[in-house]
Order: structure tokens, then sequence, then C-alpha cells
């Protein structure tokens, strides 16, 4: 499949990041590191906002995991000389207010109580006390939290109620669920706002090693994607179930994996992470439907060097370059993958249509996937039947003779084994779906071929879901929906220093120091002069045969002022 190459620094290059990234600093349950970036304070902050006047800044603080996490912060604007539930929710979204916190966070399945009961959930800590004017002064110590490991409190909310907790001891109903306590009064994500801590940091470390980076989000899918979209949310849905089940059967390896599947990026995040990318300078663009055909419009226009995303279609929208890997934390040692398409369809000897073709075989976002077609299989068949048109009436053709084989043998022996077109191209193990995702292939069993089986009915071999508009994937692909490249502009700016302030450390409770020196390195980079690229001294000759690879769907890998056989045009001095 393609070639690709490591590579660690570049040069200043202009990039573009599609929305995938996000997924990289949205966890509603976090990493078991907390220290993920090296130069990111350990203590956890929760920022507290409500619908009334409420607010308020908490931290925790763990020095060690075992250790007791001690809790302190002021709430304000509470009601006078009053006692108010306080407590630890089980998910990081507040995108509808309080409530779509979910409930008092409890892995361990217990009942409501105080926080010194051996019965009691693990975010149960029983109430703030307020002075004469609202004020809550917060001073706590409590050896069930923690900010390590799959039970992290780190991405979750913290939420002050707008009544007393009865700590479970009221014979209310709601006693033994929830204490109690009335409405919610304020609440807020602990731990830095997740998405923005690695947005910021992460944007620096690029910038820092000579990259100007421009953000693409995804704008309205297309009608063909829906169907894959609710598979997604149905998929999040059973992680939960899973999850439920995990805790009582499973270890904390289960339980955080099926936690990370149920990760979303919500529209909050996505302003923020807007709002948070203009104070810093850096351009983004919003598409009008996919983000990584977007970002390959902008990648062949010249406008940047190479498109940076996860979701390999960003290849098949005939972006020129694809660096994968490019926001993982230090922490994972994956080193950035840098794959030029031209390379690849070279290697491949295949036209830009075809390698279309082949990504859609093989599983695209757009459709159902196919069965029992691995990579050499889709190659083979592709030569073989000149095109994807021809692969889809072979196949279904083969379907059509197995179904009749089959239906020969019901009310005849049924243990008579029917032959399987499905091949064995490596084993068992894992494959990449198209956007990034590891699917477990089926494991392949070795055939002695000393006593043979009988025949028996069988629905194995290759198969193609009866719904499957390969045509239209195809167009969506070859004419996706972007603004062109030469209608945007974009334009790198000298951060706003107050404005990151304000925002970051004000309103989202970072530390102040840090920003401003993040703020000062950003300023220094961006505004350094453009350093030369090699290529820009010679003129690249093609190589022979090139033609043939590039053909179709409009050629590929050629950017604004590069001719048909992919050299540079000279520029003016």
């Amino acid at each position: 499949m393609p070639a690709s190459k490591t590579t660690y620094q570049y040069t200043r290059i202009g990039l573009v990041l599609a929305e995938d990234f996000l997924d990289t600093f949205i966890l509603k349950f976090p990493p078991q590191q907390t220290a993920q970036y090296g130069d990111i304070p350990q203590d956890r902050l929760a920022v507290l906002k409500g619908d009334s006047a409420v607010s308020g800044v908490i931290t925790f603080t763990q020095d060690a995991e075992g250790s007791p996490v001690n809790i302190s912060g002021d709430i304000q604007n509470l009601d006078a000389n009053a006692q108010r539930g306080f407590h630890v929710h089980e998910f990081g979204d507040n995108s509808n207010g309080c409530t779509s916190a979910g409930s008092h966070f409890n892995p361990n399945s217990k009942q409501h109580g105080a926080p010194g009961d051996a019965e009691r959930h693990v975010g149960d800590l029983g109430n703030v006390k307020t002075d004469g004017s609202g004020k809550a002064s917060i001073h706590l110590s409590d050896k069930h939290l923690s900010l390590f490991g799959p039970h992290s409190i780190v991405g979750r909310s913290v939420v002050v109620h707008a009544g007393e907790d009865d700590l479970g001891k009221g014979g209310h109903a709601d006693s033994l669920k929830t204490g109690n306590a009335g409405g919610r009064a304020a609440c807020g994500v602990i731990g830095i706002a997740a998405h923005l801590m690695g947005f910021f940091y992460r944007t620096i470390r690029m910038v820092d090693h000579g990259i100007k980076p421009c953000y693409i989000f995804d704008g309205k899918p297309p009608e063909l994607k829906g169907g894959v979209l609710a598979k997604r949310f149905a998929k999040r849905a059973e992680a939960k179930e899973g999850e439920e089940e995990a805790k009582e059967t499973g270890t904390a390896e289960d339980i955080d994996k099926l936690a990370r599947r149920q990760v979303r990026v919500t529209k909050e995040h996505n302003e923020e992470c807007k709002k948070l990318l203009a104070l810093m300078g850096i351009p983004c663009v919003t598409a009008p439907g996919e983000a990584e055909a977007q970002c390959a419009e902008l990648a062949r226009a010249g406008k940047v060097y190479a498109a940076g995303s996860e979701d390999m279609d960003t290849l098949t929208f005939n972006s020129p370059i694809l660096l994968r890997h490019l926001t993982f934390s230090e922490a994972k040692r994956m080193p950035i993958s840098e794959i030029q398409l031209s390379v690849a369809l070279e290697e491949l000897q295949m036209t830009m249509e075809r390698f279309i073709e082949l990504c859609i075989l093989l599983g695209c976002d757009y459709l159902e996937p196919t069965k029992g077609i691995g990579p050499k299989t889709a190659l083979k068949l592709l030569r073989e039947h000149d095109g994807l048109g021809g692969v889809v009436k072979y196949v279904r053709g083969k379907m059509a003779e197995k179904a009749e084989e089959n239906s020969t043998l019901v009310g005849g022996d049924p243990e008579e084994e029917i032959p399987s077109d499905r091949e064995s191209e490596e084993g068992g193990g894992v494959m990449m779906g198209s956007d990034g995702e590891e699917v477990a292939a089926s494991p392949q069993k070795k055939t002695s071929g000393k006593s043979p089986k009988k025949k028996k009915v069988t629905s194995a071999g290759m198969q193609i879901p009866e719904h499957w508009p390969w045509e239209e994937a195809k167009r969506l692909f070859i004419t996706p929906d972007v603004v062109k490249g030469d209608d945007l502009e974009l334009e790198w700016k000298a951060p706003d220093v107050d404005g990151l302030v304000e925002f970051l450390c004000r309103d989202k409770g970072f530390n102040e120091d840090r920003i401003r020196a993040g703020a000062a390195k950003l300023a220094k980079m961006l505004s350094a002069k453009q350093q030369g690229r090699l290529d820009g001294f010679f003129t690249v000759k093609p190589k022979e045969g090139n033609a043939s690879a590039t053909a179709g769907a409009g050629g590929v890998g050629k950017r604004k002022g590069e001719d048909k056989g992919g050299a540079k045009k000279k520029g003016k001095k």
C-alpha cells in the first residue's frame, strides 16, 4: 500500500489539520497518564458556572496514585449561611448546562452516602457551607477520589447543588440516589478544559518545530454518510452498556477501553476551539462539507504543504501529501508518517480513479463494509475485472451461486461443506479503518487436510451489501463540497495575549504565567522570517512512466504552479 517515510521535523511549512484531531484532545473518560504534556502542572482545576450568578474555581491535587485528593477553592453567590450539596458527576459534558453532566460518579455501583461512610458514591463529597455573603470556602481531603487510573475524576464534572445533601439519611425517595440535594446551581469540568489544553500546547509544539498549522472543521456531512454516523452513535451506546458490565466482571483495561469509545466532540467544544485559535492568531476554516476534503483542496492549491489527519480518506480526496500521527502525544512514541500520493499510485501502478475505487472496496465512511475482501483480493479483482463496476457484478454473481448451493442443501446433508472464496491474506490481527479506528480482523483457521470435512451450509465468502451505492460514494470523492483553494487566504497573525489570558485564565482556570510564556513563544515563531526550502532552488525532473499513474479523476498530487509532468514552474525572484 502507500509508501511512507518517517519524519520528525520540518522547515517552516504550511499545514492543514482535519477535525479528527479533536478526538485526540477530548476524552469524556481521560487517559490514565495525567502528565501527558511535560510542562503542564499536575493540579486539576474546575471553573464552575451556572444559569444563575453562582461561580467559582476549585483545585484538585494528588501527590501520587493512592494518596488522598486535596480539594480547595471558593464558590460565590450561593445562599447565605446555608449548606449545599457538592459532588463529582459522571460526565465532563456541560454542553446542555449541568444536566448533561450525568449522575453522581459511582463506578462501584453503591448507594449514596456521606463522605465518611463505607457505602457511598466515589463522587459523594457531602456539603459545602456558606458564610453570610453566600461564599463557600472549600478545604477538603478525600481518599476515594483519584486523578489517576480508569476511575480518574479528571475530565468529569464537579457540581454544587441548590439544596442541602441529606447524606442518604433523609428518608426521601431520592436520599439513597442523590441525597435529595435539589437542582444543580453550577458545574465545571475537572481538568483545565482538556480540549483547550491539548489545542494550546500541541499547537505551540508544532509552531516551535517550524510548522505553521491551519485547522479545518467539518461542515454538514453528506446524506450518504448518515447511516455510518448512526451506527457510530449506536456503538457508543453499546460501549456504555459494555462498560457497566465490565465494572462487574472486567479488568481496569477493559473499562478504560470501553470508556474511550464513548468520546464525542460537542458543538461547544468546536466553538471554544475556534475562539482559542483566533486568539492565538492561527487560521481556521469551517468546511461546507468534509474537513478532509477541504484539507486536500488546500494542499492541491498550494496553500499548504500537506494535510494532517488520521483519516486515510484524506488521500482518497486527492491530497498530494498526508501526515499521520502529527497530534499524537510524545507518550505514544509514534513517529510522524508522510505519505505521498503520487509515490503510492506509482508503486501500485494505478490511476487516481482506480485508487478511489480500491479505497471504496476496502471500506470508506460512506458505505457499509464489504466482507471477505482484503487488500490483496481487492487489488486482484480490480485488475481482473477492469474497475469496481466489474468487481461488483462478479461478486454478486458469486453470492448468487453461493445462495443457490446453500438452498440445494436444505433438506439434504447439512454437514456438506461448501468451499469459501475468502482467503487469509495476512492471518488474523488488526486492520485500520478509514478513520484510523482499529478493527479486529477475523482470525483464519488452518486446516490440516488429513481429515476432510463434510459439506455444510455456510455464508462464508465475498459479500457486498444489498444497498451499496458505490457510484455515489465515488462521486463524493471526486467532486466533494469544498471552498476552492484560490478563494481562501490563510493568514497567521500575532497572538492576542490579553485575550488569551482573559479566556484561558479568567474563564477556564489556566495558569497565567504559563499562558503568557506560551503566547510569547508563539509570537516569536510566527513572526520569524520564513526559511527557504531546498526544492525552491531546483527544478524537479519527473520520472518516466509517471503519466499513467497520475491519469484519471483529474490528475493527482499536482499543486498550483506545477506542470503536467509534475515539475515546478520557475518562480519570480
